[in-house]
């Protein structure tokens, strides 16, 4: 389990939520905390809808889930001044992810299945890699990819019958290599293992790319808030705001075969007489290629309709609603993880345990960890090991990274001073040991200085 289970913290979210309890009704509040608080899909689309309506709040009075002639009840209308009058917006808040897709194809289950069932054989996961072989489902430009992988009901029952005994085996004769190839039914799968191998992994085609403009969650989602918002009274302005909750389409980089975010909802807003206008919003990873960066950025882009004199879709009413739009977005708070990781931790528990999210910090004066890491190895919640791996100083540790404490105790260093340090947007705080110059208590006689 994590700290970090949603895009936002926990600390930010709170503070949104305290706000909106002068905005949304008693009923409708505990809703939204219900959602946030229960394990599940429905976690980051009610975590979008609380820190939207808050930053709406911020800009100017609202109306939350007025019901249209319709019956159904749109997330939020407010009237926007024009250049002479006023004009009516009605709206939805709405995500858009992969999770159907990762249903499908259950790739990760199935790495970590991997990973713990080397464990249990007492091998180092991280010698072994994987390739599992793809299909190509239906006809161009409707075309999807599906992974040979068996599903996720029957996954274990067939990592048991095939995989099993070539770990054992392993474990067995000691090999330093080996490899297994599954070909049977839709499955296709090659698992090698190699001891001279630093980290484990594997390689699959992307089952989340898309070629049609119709066939994918982003364009499912718009149809779906098009027939909401279809009630909406005539001469209102209807946005779509459109968040990511893992979706990879939505994502800056993209491989040339696949469609974008814009290049679906541009499809998508040349067909639709309902829907005017689309925010569309995804936190992205700044330099991705760092490891040591776990900085987040929020980018927004915004599609509109064509224009329509004499109609609702005129040129100043289009303008004052991407104005209003983009001041809300200054209300966001700084994201601190990224979509796809919140959409695969959103069944977990919350608020769960520590694993170091905020890294590790030191020089041979002193060393920082998380606060909530610390806490949960002496509160009993994580082992030794469990500390050790988080860290990386775990002999079976990815980084394989030196204990900076046990280096600081065989130079004969002893602790001096423990300090909390605020951790800022992240819902942890830095735990900072303080040492001290080579303590005799600990270390071998010396001649004192000159």
């Amino acid at each position: 389990m994590r700290v970090k289970l949603l895009i936002f913290s926990r600390r930010a979210l709170q503070q949104r939520l305290d706000a909106l309890s002068a905005q949304l009704s008693a009923k409708a509040l505990d809703d939204l905390l219900g959602r946030l608080n229960q394990s599940g899909t429905g976690r980051l689309p009610a975590m979008w809808e609380a820190v939207w309506l808050h930053a709406l709040g911020q800009v100017g009075p609202f109306d939350h889930e007025r019901p249209l002639v319709t019956g159904k009840s749109p997330d939020f209308s407010f009237s926007l001044p024009i250049a002479g009058g006023v004009v009516n917006v009605v709206g939805d808040i709405t995500c858009a992810s992969d999770r159907g897709l990762h249903e499908t194809n259950p790739i990760q289950q199935f790495w970590n299945e991997l990973v713990r069932l080397a464990r249990v054989a007492k091998l180092n996961p991280n010698h072994f890699k994987y390739q599992v072989g793809h299909r190509i489902e239906g006809e161009y430009p409707k075309t999807r990819t599906v992974l040979k992988l068996p599903s996720r009901a029957e996954l274990q029952g067939f990592l048991k019958q095939h995989v099993v005994p070539f770990l054992r085996a392993l474990a067995r004769t000691g090999d330093a290599t080996g490899k297994l190839e599954i070909r049977v039914d839709d499955a296709d799968v090659t698992i090698s293992y190699d001891m001279r191998q630093q980290f484990g992994g594997g390689g699959h085609a992307a089952y989340t790319s898309f070629t049609s403009p119709i066939r994918n969650p982003i364009y499912t989602q718009l149809s779906k808030k098009e027939k909401q918002l279809s009630g909406a009274p005539p001469d209102s302005l209807r946005v779509v705001i459109l968040c990511d909750a893992g979706c990879q389409a939505m994502q800056r980089s993209q491989l040339s075969t696949s469609m974008s975010a814009e290049e679906i909802v541009g499809q998508f807003l040349r067909k639709s007489s309902a829907i005017d206008l689309v925010l569309i919003v995804s936190p992205e990873r700044l330099n991705p290629l760092d490891p040591h960066d776990r900085r987040h950025e929020l980018r927004a882009r915004i599609a509109g309709a064509p224009a329509q004199p004499g109609t609702r879709r005129t040129v100043e009413a289009g303008a004052a609603l991407r104005q209003y739009l983009e001041r809300a977005l200054a209300h966001l708070p700084v994201p601190v993880l990224d979509p796809h990781n919140a959409s695969l931790r959103a069944s977990l528990p919350a608020p769960g345990t520590g694993t170091g999210t905020l890294g590790i910090r030191m020089n041979h004066k002193s060393v920082s960890l998380s606060a909530r890491v610390v806490l949960d190895l002496l509160a009993g919640r994580i082992s030794a090991e469990e500390f050790q791996r988080i860290y990386g100083w775990h002999p079976e540790s990815e980084r394989s990274e030196p204990n900076p404490f046990a280096r600081a105790l065989e130079r004969g260093q002893l602790l001096t001073s423990a300090s909390v340090l605020p951790g800022g947007d992240e819902d942890d705080d830095w735990l900072e040991f303080g040492f001290a110059d080579v303590d005799p208590a600990t270390a071998d006689f010396r001649r004192p200085p000159a």
